[in-house]
């Protein structure tokens, strides 16, 4: 509850009360059940055993191919995409 002293000016009492809210609510934070705690490592990605996602060379590949087709007019882009797998789109033209 805000009861300010009455020697101080209304101003600078409740400045004093929002800082001292302010920093209880700040020193407690690190000690909150809330707070996903950090722990640091030297080298983090020391601690992937494997690499995580496509290989350098297949992200190349994949964005040759999407500037390629990028390129295409639209109702070119529109039939790939329709199709999905170029086997499919061979097999219904023949």
């Amino acid at each position: 509850m805000y009861r300010p002293d009455p020697t101080i000016e209304a101003p600078k009492a409740i400045r004093v009360w929002l800082y001292g809210i302010s920093w209880h609510l700040v020193s407690h934070y690190p000690k909150s059940a809330r707070i996903r705690h950090m722990v640091f490592h030297p080298s983090p990605l020391g601690l992937i055993s494997e690499p995580v996602g496509p290989s350098l060379e297949a992200q190349v590949a994949a964005r040759d191919v999407l500037a390629t087709m990028a390129k295409l007019p639209l109702w070119q882009l529109e039939a790939l995409l329709s199709v999905g797998d170029p086997e499919s789109a061979s097999g219904s033209a023949g």
